[in-house]
């Protein structure tokens, strides 16, 4: 009997030492297996400008064909090295002058201000105030 209760104590030991242990694994390692977080439905900068625009969705056709016609351009001179820095910085300007242009004449009056409220916010994140340092 007294061997019994020896065993029995060891095991009581041996179990609460162990089940801190356990418990802890379990809740490191889910019980289903590890599976990739879903892809969230993240609408791409374009899409952004879609929405806070609300455009139309013959608008949206025709602004994205200017998008991409001007990121295809600037990709090309990106590319040329035989452009000096000044040189590429002058027809990355001329592009994105000549796509606004485009894009102005598809935007309603109300759109087109909202347009160029998002292109100063842009400006000033990216460049700080324009007002600020003299380039506008």
């Amino acid at each position: 009997m007294k061997q019994l209760l020896k065993n029995l104590f060891f095991i009581l030991v041996i179990a609460g030492l162990a089940g801190p242990q356990l418990r802890a694994e379990d809740k490191a390692t889910p019980n289903t297996p590890a599976q990739p977080a879903p892809k969230q439905d993240r609408d791409t900068p374009m899409e952004k400008v879609f929405a806070e625009l609300k455009v139309s969705p013959e608008q949206k056709e025709k602004l994205k064909a200017i998008f991409e016609d001007r990121h295809q351009k600037v990709q090309e001179i990106i590319k040329d090295s035989s452009l000096s820095r000044e040189d590429k910085h002058k027809k990355f300007k001329e592009i994105v002058d000549a796509g606004n242009d485009k894009i102005k004449t598809i935007l309603t009056p109300e759109q087109q201000e909202r347009w160029q409220k998002m292109r100063e916010e842009n400006a000033k994140k990216l460049h700080g105030d324009p007002v600020a340092n003299g380039t506008k």
